[in-house]
């Protein structure tokens, strides 16, 4: 095996407790997104990246289950960010939009981490660059282990 291995072990692990504080530190603040979960943005994130969305399209994408995603739902609609319309088509189907203050937040929200991973990548070669890009893409393409 690698002898990086430990070496990138620890690094995932300080990944996401910097992913957790940031959670705690940025959707819970005092914000006008208070209360919103990492969970939360990601389904916002989706939703307001398509004209409309449908609950069981987020299912699909997440592989999450209706109940947390359900949730998610119901806290961005009070928080005023997605409202929800009946299908015309099939009234058992339930339509998603984002509204102009949940599409404000994600655009906020998109170009803090566009500054973020700009500042990142500045001191990378092209390089290094595909590197991290290829070794993101390994993660993404092999599912994680239930104990993970």
């Amino acid at each position: 095996m690698n002898h990086y291995y430990h070496a990138i072990y620890n690094m995932m692990n300080r990944l996401v407790d910097k992913l957790l504080l940031y959670e705690c530190r940025e959707f819970k603040g005092g914000r006008k997104g208070k209360g919103l979960s990492l969970l939360d943005v990601q389904i916002l994130y989706r939703i307001t990246n398509n004209e409309e969305k449908k609950i069981h399209e987020i299912m699909r994408e997440t592989g999450l289950e209706r109940n947390l995603i359900a949730s998610s739902i119901r806290k961005l609609i009070s928080c005023g960010y997605i409202q929800k319309e009946q299908s015309e088509k099939d009234r058992r189907v339930h339509i998603l939009k984002a509204t102009d203050s949940g599409k404000e937040f994600i655009a906020l929200k998109q170009k803090k981490q566009k500054e973020w991973l700009e500042k990142v990548l500045e001191d990378m070669s092209l390089n290094e660059t595909k590197t991290v890009l290829k070794f993101l893409s390994n993660i993404e393409q092999n599912k994680m282990p239930p104990h993970f």
